[in-house]
């Protein structure tokens, strides 16, 4: 599961740099690129091996005359599947693209996808509980609300909708401002995140329970800015000790791939610390997460988390004696 290692993933995006460069680099020059792309997040037993001075371990350099030089003669390439390669290639026609892209990236990008022979649309990606969501069975009406909400966010115009579980809640012909859709693992759900006027916050829906969704006229130019200004007041941290025990390491790495974290390798006390950044709403599947990895994982802060995972532990021990 080394695809979920922040610190590895990291080694790899500095290889690529190091070999695409086709050239030499030196000792002082390596210590460089790692300290800039790295910063604290080292790993000491990876860099050893990557770059070591015995010709007969030489891995992806050779080192001669003070020099590591790159046993790969061509670049090393970017792996993608089917739907990155249709999703690259619709790109580069995207409305959209020129608003975060330059005219020279766009011409890359369809450079590098004129062989693919067929762009991406929404029914390549298949929903796998769309029954058990009780969304409705109709995969047409489903793609569509997806298309125009993706149309919504994109203009930064207003949705009306209706919201409707059965047994839980019903509401008819409401209105926000969609700015997100996120994809929640725990729930094997899409998301929506969106600026209510009514209540005057963001809130969160689950698309599935969404129907009848229409673009309105009224629109909200500001709303990128209030959203960065909610994630800001709303994301809370917590750090974790892990042991290096490889499936733990592997399992915690692969719990927490989808929020922000940054990983450091502790080479004198042999330990992994993990900084998670996630928002408040998701803090109770944090705790939860934390929890279902045992005694390999500490707490080191907040006091506040420490203090309710303690309480946890404590809860079910009373339950099971």
């Amino acid at each position: 599961m080394k695809l979920f290692h922040e610190s590895e993933n990291k080694y790899y995006e500095l290889l690529s740099y190091l070999v695409n460069e086709h050239k030499a680099f030196t000792d002082k020059e390596i210590i460089v690129c790692l300290d800039q792309r790295l910063g604290d997040s080292h790993d000491y037993d990876i860099e050893d091996s990557l770059f070591d001075h015995d010709p007969d371990k030489a891995t992806i350099f050779t080192y001669e005359n003070g020099e590591y030089r790159p046993v790969l003669e061509g670049r090393l390439p970017i792996r993608t599947n089917r739907i990155e390669n249709q999703a690259f290639r619709s790109l580069a026609d995207s409305p959209f693209a020129r608003q975060f892209l330059s005219e020279k990236v766009i011409e890359k990008i369809r450079s590098s996808a004129a062989h693919i022979d067929s762009e991406w649309t929404p029914e390549d990606i298949r929903i796998k509980s769309q029954s058990a969501a009780g969304i409705s069975s109709d995969e047409a009406v489903y793609q569509e609300t997806l298309k125009t909400i993706i149309a919504a966010i994109s203009s930064h115009h207003a949705i009306r909708y209706d919201n409707v579980l059965p047994g839980k809640y019903e509401f008819r012909d409401s209105v926000i401002f969609p700015v997100r859709i996120e994809y929640s693992f725990i729930n094997d759900i899409l998301r929506i995140c969106a600026y209510s006027e009514e209540e005057d916050r963001f809130i969160k829906l689950n698309l599935t329970s969404m129907s009848n969704v229409s673009i309105m006229a009224d629109t909200m130019d500001n709303l990128e800015d209030e959203y960065k200004e909610f994630l800001e007041l709303n994301t809370k941290k917590v750090v974790l000790d892990v042991e290096p025990v490889g499936h733990v390491i592997e399992r915690c790495f692969r719990i927490f791939s989808f929020y922000d974290r940054l990983a450091r390798y502790d080479r004198e006390n042999k330990k992994y610390t993990l900084e998670i950044s996630y928002l408040k709403s998701d803090e109770a599947e944090v705790i939860r997460d934390i929890l279902s990895l045992g005694g390999y994982v500490v707490v080191t802060e907040p006091r506040r988390i420490q203090k309710e995972v303690y309480k946890r532990i404590v809860q079910a021990r009373e339950r099971y004696r």
